[in-house]
């Protein structure tokens, strides 16, 4: 889990990778929560001169979409790279509209003139602003919001133990069904109008009372 409450930094190296998520940030002013990406690899051989690229968003709770572009981050010359071959950098101020205590789905896409290409849907959770009268540390909303991810887990665990318990019964029920069956077949009583039958090799002595 990436936890950032200010800015995250993304090393893309192809827009089909999955990026760590969600990533945690604290609601608050514009220009105070940011979203770095340096793009290398698969994802730098993409980039024409006339490539832009764009944070596609939506906030759950509020329904509120935006499409907001990302500034390209200046770089130096290294003693081994110039600034044109380093690696593209790009930083974006998440906007106001977006930092509001919830859930937002989003995506990066690369524009440019024949084409759009997105990356991953990844999601970003937004704490509650320490300024409207609690503080992180008493809020301690992503701690709550773990609780609230293990509480989920927990129940599903035990769903799945009683999904066990009634198969592990209806197979004791099944076992008991087809010895029952097995006995009825094989194990039926001998009544009175039933034939006795008597081994050809035993004699058979009528027994009579003496003074008969």
């Amino acid at each position: 889990m990436t936890v950032e409450l200010k800015g995250t930094v993304i090393n893309m190296k192809t827009l089909s990778q999955n990026i760590n998520d969600p990533i945690i940030i604290g609601a608050g002013e514009a220009n105070g929560r940011w979203l770095t990406v340096i793009f290398t690899q698969e994802a730098a051989a993409q980039f024409s001169d006339t490539t832009s690229v764009y944070l596609s968003w939506k906030h759950l709770e509020k329904n509120v979409k935006g499409y907001n572009v990302f500034e390209k981050v200046e770089q130096e010359d290294t003693d081994v790279l110039t600034a044109e071959e380093l690696p593209p950098v790009y930083q974006i101020y998440y906007p106001k509209q977006m930092l509001h205590e919830g859930t937002v789905i989003a995506t990066i896409e690369l524009v440019d003139d024949i084409s759009v290409s997105a990356s991953q849907t990844f999601s970003i959770h937004i704490m509650a602003d320490p300024w409207d009268g609690t503080n992180w540390i008493e809020q301690d909303d992503l701690s709550e919001f773990k609780i609230a991810m293990n509480k989920a887990q927990h129940m599903q665990q035990i769903i799945d133990d009683a999904h066990e318990d009634i198969y592990a019964k209806l197979a004791e029920l099944e076992k008991m069904h087809d010895f029952i069956d097995y006995q009825d077949d094989n194990y039926n009583g001998v009544n009175d109008q039933d034939e006795i039958q008597v081994p050809n090799d035993i004699e058979i002595i009528e027994w009579v009372p003496e003074g008969e």
